[in-house]
Order: C-alpha cells, then structure tokens, then sequence
C-alpha cells in the first residue's frame, strides 16, 4: 500500500464525480498505465464494453434479490423491503456515476466490486461524519505482481490502483482460511466456527490439502509474481457455511485495502499530520491503517453487512 503525491492538492468536495474533464485527463492516466504495464509483461491487453459492465450490474442485481428473498420465514413485506433496500443501492451508484469503466481495459467484474464497497465506504462516512470528507477517487487496476494497492495525486485529483492479481490472491486466501477453521456447532441456522489453536492444528493436520493450497498461493505471490498468479486458477467455489464464511472475508479483505487507501486521501485533502516518532513512509502506512480500520467500520452500518467478518479482513490482510 503505497503513496505518491505532488504539491498540487484537490479542490473537489464532493465524491459525486462532477468536473468530467478531471476524471477524463486521471482516466487517461490510468489508461496509460495499464496499456503500459502490459506491454511491459508482454501480455495482450483485454478489452472491454460498457454493455459488458451493464450486464454484470444486471446479473449481480437479480442475484443479490434472489439470494435476500423469498428464505423461511421472511415476510412479503420484508422482501420488498430487501429489494427496494437492494435497488436503491444501485440506483445511487448509478446516480453518482461510480457504474461507469473508466477505461476500456478495466475488468467489469472486479471494477463492479471496487465500486460496491466505494459506494459503501462513502456512504458510510457521509453518515458517520453528516458530510463528504473526500473528493471521490478514480479507482482501477493494473497488473503489477505485488498483490497490493496504492494512490497517487493526479490532475487536480487521486488515482487509486489495485494490482489485478489482488483480487485472485485474495479469493484464495479467504477460502483457505474458511477450510482451516473447524466446525464448532449450529445454532438454528447459524454455523459457528472454533477458533482454539489446538483445535485449527487438530484440523489442518488431517487436512493436508488445506495447507498445500497456501503454500501454491504465497510460492506464486513470492517467487512468481503476476504471470505466475496469472496462471493459477480461480478459486473453487466451497461447500457451505465455509463458502459464505470465505465470501465474507473477501469483502473483509478488499474493504479494508480500499478504506486504507481512503486514508491516505484523506490524510492529504484534509492536510493531516500523524505526528508520530516513525520514519516518515512508515508513520503515512500506520496512519492509512488506522483510517482504514475506521473506514472499514464506518462502511458496516447496514444489517447485510458482516462487521465481524470485516475485522477478520483486516487480520488477514495485516498478517
């Protein structure tokens, strides 16, 4: 998670995105860098449609509604609830105009996840906070190997960047450490899950399989880099509770990379001074991580979200 900013500081205060010709000149930055960062692999660039973006909105749209109504026990009424609550969520990323590529090598499936937790983390600081603290960012990414993220001051505003591996690398974390965590019981319809050291040794040593699958992620991560995570297939969809439990620490993990990043926005647009004794990279990193840990819980007000789970993420993610 790093930063770079130049003496030019933002005047935008709002995260609705509202001067196009700033967003256009830091979209083409971003375009740039991916074009370039490509080239540089020597890998052919994919290319991508707004229509291809709207139909991952649409898909994810019916599947969240299918997934929150019509489960025993639940009302007419608390399903209409769900799905205007559901609607809405979209129509105002919409609104903002967050569900829009910005630019045409952007993968619509991951850009759609970066914008779900923007909308969630600026909606929860507008709530927390009873105003905009931020201008809102420019956010994508690029295939760097590194399995981090970072922002940078650009024409007036921020670019965020994740590595495009992060995402894999992630997936196949969380559900590694849903599968080492054994089963402790049900309760209802709730799972619960042992968290004793004694008995996750217990489990993982007659899961070998388990512990294999790490080793193949951190060897491509360490040694390989992006061609390597590249190669590595997607992570295999788990049986349940452990599917939602990976589920959950995956939006944990990437909320909290996006709110650190936040951070560091914020830190530089509000002409913030951590004021510790360390190093001055390593006092901007805490600082960020700090904001991050806030960011993350102010992004969880809501009753489908997993605060819980979102404090996992950060472990994990710090760890």
């Amino acid at each position: 998670m790093t930063l770079a900013c130049s003496p030019q500081r933002s005047t935008t205060q709002s995260p609705t995105i509202q001067d196009t010709t700033q967003f256009s000149a830091i979209q083409q930055k971003l375009a740039q860098d991916q074009e370039e960062a490509y080239r540089r692999l020597g890998w052919n660039m994919p290319t991508y449609s707004q229509a291809d973006l709207d139909a991952r909105v649409q898909r994810l749209l019916e599947e969240n509604i299918a997934q929150l109504t019509g489960r025993p026990g639940t009302t007419a009424e608390y399903d209409a609830h769900v799905m205007e609550e559901i609607s809405g969520r979209f129509h105002r990323m919409r609104e903002k105009g967050l569900l829009r590529l910005p630019t045409r090598y952007e993968d619509p499936r991951t850009y759609l996840e970066l914008t779900i937790l923007t909308d969630q983390i600026e909606t929860g600081i507008k709530e927390a906070f009873g105003k905009d603290l931020i201008p809102h960012p420019v956010y994508g990414t690029l295939p760097t190997g590194e399995v981090d993220a970072s922002v940078i001051q650009e024409s007036g505003g921020y670019l965020v960047t994740f590595d495009s591996g992060l995402f894999k690398f992630a997936d196949h974390l969380s559900g590694i450490l849903a599968l080492s965590l054994p089963l402790d019981g049900q309760k209802k319809s709730w799972f619960t899950f042992s968290t004793d050291r004694d008995a996750i040794r217990r489990h993982l040593d007659s899961n070998p399989a388990v512990v294999a699958h790490l080793q193949t992620i951190v060897r491509a991560y360490v040694v390989g880099g992006a061609p390597a995570l590249t190669a590595v297939p997607d992570a295999p969809r788990l049986r349940e509770p452990f599917d939602q439990m990976a589920r959950n620490l995956y939006r944990g993990m990437l909320l909290f990379v996006l709110a650190h990043e936040y951070g560091h926005i914020l830190t530089i647009d509000q002409s913030l001074s951590p004021g510790s004794k360390l190093p001055v990279q390593w006092d901007r990193e805490v600082s960020a991580d700090g904001w991050g840990v806030l960011l993350s819980m102010v992004a969880q007000d809501g009753a489908t979200r997993n605060a819980t789970a979102a404090i996992w993420g950060m472990k994990v993610f710090l760890v």
